[in-house]
Protein backbone atom coordinates (compact mmCIF):
# COMPACT_ATOMS: atom_id res chain seq x y z
CA UNK A 1 0.00 0.00 0.00
CA UNK A 2 1.41 3.16 -0.95
CA UNK A 3 1.47 5.66 1.95
CA UNK A 4 0.97 9.85 0.68
CA UNK A 5 2.30 12.33 2.92
CA UNK A 6 1.26 16.35 2.03
CA UNK A 7 1.66 19.48 4.32
CA UNK A 8 -1.00 22.42 4.76
CA UNK A 9 -0.63 26.03 4.79
CA UNK A 10 -3.33 26.89 6.29
CA UNK A 11 -6.50 24.93 8.30
CA UNK A 12 -9.11 25.19 5.77
CA UNK A 13 -7.25 23.93 2.51
CA UNK A 14 -6.11 20.75 5.38
CA UNK A 15 -9.52 20.08 6.19
CA UNK A 16 -10.82 20.33 2.45
CA UNK A 17 -8.16 17.33 2.00
CA UNK A 18 -9.15 15.75 4.92
CA UNK A 19 -12.59 15.40 3.48
CA UNK A 20 -11.62 14.76 0.67
CA UNK A 21 -10.01 11.80 1.42
CA UNK A 22 -12.58 10.45 3.60
CA UNK A 23 -14.77 10.95 0.63
CA UNK A 24 -12.56 8.42 -1.64
CA UNK A 25 -11.98 5.90 1.28
CA UNK A 26 -9.01 7.07 2.45
CA UNK A 27 -7.47 6.57 6.20
CA UNK A 28 -5.96 9.47 7.85
CA UNK A 29 -2.52 7.65 9.46
CA UNK A 30 -1.30 10.82 11.43
CA UNK A 31 -2.40 14.57 11.09
CA UNK A 32 0.44 17.14 13.19
CA UNK A 33 0.98 20.81 12.77
CA UNK A 34 -0.76 21.12 9.49
CA UNK A 35 1.13 17.49 7.76
CA UNK A 36 -1.04 14.24 7.15
CA UNK A 37 -0.23 11.13 6.31
CA UNK A 38 -2.72 9.24 4.72
CA UNK A 39 -3.67 5.99 2.34
CA UNK A 40 -6.51 4.33 0.42
CA UNK A 41 -6.90 0.27 1.29
CA UNK A 42 -6.88 -0.98 -2.14
CA UNK A 43 -7.86 -4.35 -1.53
CA UNK A 44 -11.56 -2.71 -0.49
CA UNK A 45 -12.45 -1.90 -4.06
CA UNK A 46 -12.84 -5.53 -5.46
CA UNK A 47 -16.65 -6.28 -4.99
CA UNK A 48 -15.70 -10.38 -5.77
CA UNK A 49 -14.54 -10.33 -1.99
CA UNK A 50 -16.68 -13.43 -0.40
CA UNK A 51 -14.36 -13.86 2.30
CA UNK A 52 -12.41 -11.27 5.00
CA UNK A 53 -10.27 -11.18 7.52
CA UNK A 54 -10.66 -8.93 10.30
CA UNK A 55 -8.99 -8.07 13.30
CA UNK A 56 -9.95 -9.13 16.21
CA UNK A 57 -9.18 -6.25 18.22
CA UNK A 58 -10.23 -3.42 16.43
CA UNK A 59 -13.37 -5.03 13.91
CA UNK A 60 -11.65 -3.73 11.06
CA UNK A 61 -11.11 -5.62 7.75
CA UNK A 62 -7.25 -6.33 6.67
CA UNK A 63 -8.01 -8.38 3.73
CA UNK A 64 -10.35 -10.18 1.75
CA UNK A 65 -10.27 -13.32 -0.89
CA UNK A 66 -12.83 -14.20 -3.55
CA UNK A 67 -13.46 -17.84 -3.15
CA UNK A 68 -16.42 -18.13 -5.71
CA UNK A 69 -17.39 -21.46 -6.28
CA UNK A 70 -15.08 -23.09 -3.86
CA UNK A 71 -16.89 -25.35 -1.31
CA UNK A 72 -16.87 -24.44 2.20
CA UNK A 73 -15.93 -27.46 3.59
CA UNK A 74 -12.67 -27.17 1.05
CA UNK A 75 -12.08 -23.85 2.37
CA UNK A 76 -12.41 -25.19 5.92
CA UNK A 77 -10.19 -27.79 5.55
CA UNK A 78 -6.80 -26.36 4.41
CA UNK A 79 -6.94 -22.38 5.82
CA UNK A 80 -3.45 -21.74 5.71
CA UNK A 81 -2.90 -22.62 2.61
CA UNK A 82 -6.54 -20.00 1.64
CA UNK A 83 -6.56 -18.00 3.88
CA UNK A 84 -3.56 -17.98 6.67
CA UNK A 85 0.00 -17.62 3.85
CA UNK A 86 -1.16 -14.82 3.00
CA UNK A 87 -1.50 -13.01 6.32
CA UNK A 88 2.01 -14.17 6.89
CA UNK A 89 3.26 -12.82 4.07
CA UNK A 90 1.73 -9.16 5.73
CA UNK A 91 2.94 -9.69 8.95
CA UNK A 92 -0.63 -10.34 10.62
CA UNK A 93 -0.64 -13.17 12.83
CA UNK A 94 -3.55 -15.74 12.41
CA UNK A 95 -4.31 -15.46 15.44
CA UNK A 96 -5.25 -11.85 15.67
CA UNK A 97 -8.07 -12.05 13.09
CA UNK A 98 -11.43 -13.89 12.43
CA UNK A 99 -12.25 -15.35 8.49
CA UNK A 100 -15.64 -14.35 7.91
CA UNK A 101 -17.99 -14.62 5.18
CA UNK A 102 -19.50 -11.40 3.19
CA UNK A 103 -22.72 -12.28 4.61
CA UNK A 104 -21.50 -12.48 8.35
CA UNK A 105 -20.29 -9.10 8.17
CA UNK A 106 -23.38 -8.02 6.07
CA UNK A 107 -25.89 -9.38 9.11
CA UNK A 108 -23.63 -7.73 11.94
CA UNK A 109 -24.03 -4.47 9.82
CA UNK A 110 -20.31 -3.92 8.31
CA UNK A 111 -20.23 -2.97 4.55
CA UNK A 112 -16.71 -4.83 3.83
CA UNK A 113 -16.80 -2.57 0.70
CA UNK A 114 -16.91 0.55 2.52
CA UNK A 115 -13.14 1.50 3.47
CA UNK A 116 -14.22 3.10 6.83
CA UNK A 117 -14.51 -0.84 7.32
CA UNK A 118 -11.16 -1.47 6.54
CA UNK A 119 -7.58 -1.24 8.72
CA UNK A 120 -4.79 1.14 7.20
CA UNK A 121 -1.80 -0.81 7.30
CA UNK A 122 1.37 0.75 8.06
CA UNK A 123 4.58 -0.26 5.61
Amino acid sequence: MKIYKKTHTNKAALAAHIKKIKANAGVILSNKNGAITYQYPPAMANKKYTHFAVEKKSGKIVNGWDYRGYEQEDLNSDKKHYFFNDLMDMDIDKASVSILKKQTLMRDGINPFDGINWLALKK
